[in-house]
């Protein structure tokens, strides 16, 4: 009973850090961060094992993004990476035979880091797509296809130009320009 509760205190304990840590990254614009967030994963992960380190990331994680980002559809899912690094980090850690060798764990982190990577950008284009998200090259694309459509039409005198000609150009880059991207 009493190794039970230690777990679940360390655990807790962890997860705080782990928000903190992540709330004191460093972040160049939406989606590049340098951070040592992982940092209590890997520890947890080590020494209690793939399920509490799968358990710190969901749990600190989620409190990161509630802070962050508040509850949306998304939140969920930006929680699969931080438990998906607790739990390889930890079933690793086990298939080396629970080395504590510099090799052997380099190794663990950099499989961890790559796996959460790969995940990280699948749930961004997963995200991209389900809530309509779009890159700006396909704006600029909308812009360059307005341009082009506009001195094609111009040029030839007809009614189409006429009816594009009425479009105030100006509103229309306006309108379009607002749109931003994922957490603007």
């Amino acid at each position: 009973m009493k190794k039970k509760l230690l777990r679940i205190c360390i655990v807790g304990v962890f997860s705080a850090v782990y928000v903190l840590l992540n709330m004191l990254s460093i972040k160049f614009g939406n989606y590049l961060q340098i951070s040592i967030s992982a940092l209590p994963i890997i520890l947890v992960a080590i020494y209690l094992g793939p399920i509490s380190g799968m358990c710190v990331g969901l749990i600190g994680e989620f409190l990161s993004q509630l802070l962050e980002y508040g509850l949306s559809v998304a939140t969920l899912w930006w929680t699969l990476p931080a438990a998906v690094r607790g739990l390889a980090v930890g079933l690793i850690f086990i298939s080396f035979k629970r080395s504590k060798k510099f090799l052997p764990i380099s190794i663990n982190v950099t499989i961890s880091s790559l796996l959460v990577t790969i995940l990280n950008t699948l749930l961004l284009i997963m995200e991209s797509k389900i809530l309509g998200y779009y890159s700006i090259s396909l704006r600029q694309r909308h812009r360059i296809w307005y341009l082009h459509q506009w001195h094609t039409y111009r040029k030839r005198g007809s009614a189409t130009y006429q009816i594009l000609s009425q479009v105030d150009f100006c509103k229309f880059v306006q309108r379009y320009s607002k749109r931003t991207w994922v957490h603007n």
